[in-house]
Order: C-alpha cells, then sequence, then structure tokens
C-alpha cells in the first residue's frame, strides 16, 4: 500500500479517533514482533545455576496441610 494512500486515509479520521488509530497500531507492530520470535523448547538442565537457594526445611511438612494428614 502506497503511503500516500495511507496518509490520505489517515487525513480524514476525527480527532477524536486518532489516539484510538495509534494504539491500534502498536497493536499490530507488538503482533508482528511476538510473531517473529520462535518459541524456545525447554530441555533437561535448562534451569541448571537458576536456583540459588533452597531452605534447609524444605521437605518439611507444611503445618497449614496437617488437618490433611
Amino acid at each position: 500500500m502506497p503511503y500516500e494512500l495511507l496518509e490520505e486515509k489517515i487525513s480524514k479520521i476525527p480527532l477524536q479517533y486518532l489516539q484510538e488509530m495509534l494504539d491500534f497500531a502498536d497493536f499490530l507492530i507488538a503482533k508482528n514482533s511476538a510473531s517473529a520470535k520462535t518459541p524456545r523448547k525447554s530441555c533437561f538442565g535448562a534451569m541448571k545455576d537458576k536456583i540459588t537457594y533452597i531452605a534447609p526445611d524444605f521437605n518439611a511438612p507444611v503445618a497449614d496441610f496437617a488437618d490433611y494428614m
């Protein structure tokens, strides 16, 4: 689409709708950039070295669930 045609159509939009048009343009740009990214496959060991601390009582029973045991 030639930019001249786009500019002509934009000039016909009432001022009260220009912000809505800009928001829609931002949406289209974000949608395009999101679809361009390829999803990363998770694999074994992907979180290696990410967990730096585990509490000493990690495996201890949780007091809130005592009624259910």
